[in-house]
């Protein structure tokens, strides 16, 4: 029994060693707080060069309307669509003359109906050539047709479409309807 007890007074002392104690407590090692790292700040919402151009013409053309007490204009993404894709066919075919154009067979009521928008009026205005939004709102306001289409208050929606050509030459579509 001797060996039996031996053997159990080393285990003993082994857990001591392993998990020392104060007393009746147990010593437990001091533990150190987590690090807090700092977090990065998240990165800037940069839009694209696409929708920043739609929100400088919206915020312009709702200026302009303001000028005459017009209600303000909201964007429609259908019709935003539509726009986009005139000024993409306008750049991707260089059109210099009728940017009001389009493709055999296309008219923009056509493009309307396919992209489901329902409408009882509705207007285009396009340009070619301006380089900034405050350009081709300069152009479109000293142009009778062209302010007419902005000031209508019959238009409750708008859609805008921006294209860069290979040439560099940026084409601007707005669409309008209500």
């Amino acid at each position: 029994m001797g060996a039996l007890l031996d053997m159990f007074i080393r285990g003993l002392r082994l857990l001591e060693k392993l998990f020392p104690t104060s007393g009746d407590k147990p010593v437990v090692p001091p533990v150190e707080p987590p690090v807090q790292l700092p977090v990065p700040p998240p990165p800037p919402i940069i839009p694209s060069t696409l929708q920043a151009k739609r929100l400088e013409l919206l915020v312009a053309h709702n200026r302009f309307r303001a000028e005459v007490g017009a209600d303000k204009l909201m964007e429609m993404a259908a019709l935003s669509s539509v726009a986009q894709q005139q000024a993409s066919y306008l750049a991707r075919n260089l059109i210099t003359n009728n940017l009001h154009g389009r493709p055999t067979g296309r008219t923009m009521e056509g493009d309307f109906k396919s992209a489901g928008i329902k409408y009882r009026i509705a207007g285009e205005n396009a340009a070619a050539g301006q380089r900034t939004t405050v350009d081709v709102m300069a152009d479109w306001k000293a142009s009778r047709g062209h302010y007419a289409n902005i000031m209508n208050p019959a238009y409750l929606y708008v859609g805008f479409g921006y294209a860069t050509a290979s040439t560099g030459k940026v084409y601007w579509v707005t669409m309008f309807c209500g």
